[in-house]
Formats: C-alpha cells, sequence, structure tokens
C-alpha cells in the first residue's frame, strides 16, 4: 500500500509541479511585458 502512494505521489508530482510551474512562468513574463508596455504575441495578430 505505501509503495502504491509512492508511485501515485510521483506521478501526480511529476506531472502537475512541472506544469505549475510552466503556468506560473507564463504568468509572470505576461505581466512583465505588460509592465513594460511590450504588446503579447497574439495582440498584434489581427
Amino acid at each position: 500500500m505505501s509503495a502504491t502512494a509512492t508511485t501515485f505521489t510521483l506521478y501526480v508530482v511529476g506531472w502537475f509541479v512541472p506544469l505549475a510551474f510552466a503556468l506560473l512562468a507564463g504568468g509572470v513574463e505576461y505581466v512583465v511585458r505588460r509592465r513594460l508596455g511590450v504588446a503579447p504575441p497574439d495582440a498584434d495578430a489581427s
């Protein structure tokens, strides 16, 4: 039971922690670009 819980925990951490860091980094980059007055890449597509 303990081994199964550990494996599941490693699986969850292995998937969601990098995903959370990627989303956080993307959000920080977006805020910094807005602060610097640089439009996001999708803003000048039109």
